[in-house]
């Protein structure tokens, strides 16, 4: 399967996350997303999409779970120091993992 993205960076995320079985994206509609996890295809209803903006450097879509409608979920791409700045990292410990695994890779 060949991915088509926005951006090759995208394409290079799809592939990726592919590649180690973690899931990925089959389509993506107006009214939702599927996702592949495994063996199995979920149907996430798309809740709200934020459309990129110079300022948060970021898109972001809310998605409903569909094995527990009360899950919602948050999918964000975008710069990586825009993401950096947005998580919340529990301890001292996840910050400096954080900035020893993935900050050297920019």
């Amino acid at each position: 399967m060949e991915f088509k993205g926005a951006s090759v960076d995208e394409e290079c995320l799809l592939e990726t996350a592919k590649n180690l079985g973690v899931c990925w994206f089959q389509t993506r509609d107006s009214e939702g997303i599927e996702i592949i996890e495994g063996n199995k295809t979920k149907r996430f209803e798309l809740i709200r999409e934020f459309e990129f903006d110079a300022d948060r450097r970021a898109m972001s879509i809310v998605v409903r779970d569909p094995s527990d409608p009360e899950n919602l979920l948050c999918f964000v791409k975008g710069a990586d120091v825009a993401l950096y700045n947005m998580m919340k990292l529990s301890d001292e410990s996840d910050k400096q993992n954080l900035e020893k695994e993935i900050l050297p890779l920019n």
